[in-house]
This record gives C-alpha cells, structure tokens and sequence, in this order.
C-alpha cells in the first residue's frame, strides 16, 4: 500500500520512493517463489514416477537401465537441491525487504499499512501446528527432496544385485522418508 498523501518534504518523498521500490522487489519474490511452487512439485513428482516405475516394472520389450534411473534420479535431487538453496536465499531476502518496509512505513507515519498491519502468525492446523509460509515451504521442498532417493537407492540396489526385490523396496523407501525427515528438521530448523 503506497502512503495517498503528497510528500510535505524531500525526506518523505526519498522514503516513498524506497516505499514503492521495496514493494516492487517483495511482490517479485513472492511472485517467483509461486512459480517455483507451481512447477517444481509437478515436474519433481512427475520425474520421480517415471524414474521410479522404470525401475520397478521392467518389462522383456523394455529392458530397464538401472543406471540411468539412479543418475537421473541423483540429478533430479541435484536440481531440486540447488532450487531449495535458490529459494532459502530468498527467504531471507524476503523478511530483509518485509523488515524494511514496515520500518519505512513506520518513518511515514502509516500505522496500518500492509507490513504495519500484517497479522502475526496465528492458525494452527490440526490445533497443534502453527501454520506459516516457510514451514509449508519445508514441507513441500522436504518430500520432494527426500522422495528422489527412492529411485536413486532402489536402482543403486539393483544396479549391485544387493537383497530381494521386496528388501529393496523397502531400503529406497526407508531412504526416502529418513531424508525427506532430515531435510524437513533442517529446513525448519533455518525458519527458527
């Protein structure tokens, strides 16, 4: 929300003008952190089914690479990796700009402004969790994270002939959920 009175001074003006620069540069995060939540849990979700059930259901006409499906898999995390990094580095950009604002809104005397007024954190989920931007984050980011190593450790396994089939299903799902867990702490833990 941009201050509608005329600027009685040049120190108003410089601090509106930061104002609308600082506004312009949070809504661009934020529209870039929708895209990445927009894309990367679908193409991630969809890379990891593909990877996933080539190595799964091998079929005589189809012959599964068990390699590819453990490189693709490894560069898939990669990817999704670098992006999580990308967006962490935004977060913190993000609360900078936030920070910023409601200071400045401050200095310009606008007491229920968008970062004045924003309410604090409230809702919990269930009763028990409380509901903010970047525990979802770390949840959707977590389970993707976590969810190449199913492809990644079961084709790893098959690729060295390590136990029967149903063992090696259950170790690339054990891997999956422990990272997906190590990550969710983790990335909970940078939000603190």
């Amino acid at each position: 929300m941009s201050p509608t009175r005329e600027p009685a001074n040049p120190e108003f003006a410089a601090l509106q003008q930061e104002y609308e620069i600082v506004n312009a540069n949070f809504r661009q995060l934020a529209d870039i952190r929708f895209k990445l939540l927009a894309f990367v849990p679908l193409l991630g979700g969809a890379a990891n089914y593909v990877l996933s059930q080539s190595a799964l259901n091998p079929t005589s006409i189809n012959p599964p690479h068990y390699g590819l499906s453990m490189l693709g898999g490894f560069f898939g995390f990669l990817v999704t990796f670098g992006i999580v990094m990308y967006d962490q580095r935004n977060s913190q950009l993000y609360n900078a700009l936030y920070g910023r604002a409601k200071q400045l809104e401050g200095r310009m005397g606008i007491t229920d402004g968008q970062f004045q007024g924003r309410p604090g954190a409230s809702r919990r989920l269930l009763g028990l969790i409380l509901a903010k931007h970047d525990r979802a984050l770390a949840l959707i980011y977590a389970s993707i994270l976590g969810s190449w190593f199913f492809p990644i450790v079961y084709s790893g396994l098959k690729t060295v002939g390590l136990f029967e089939d149903h063992y090696k299903r259950v170790a690339a799902l054990g891997a999956a959920l422990v990272a997906g867990l190590i990550f969710l702490v983790d990335l909970l833990r940078l939000d603190r």
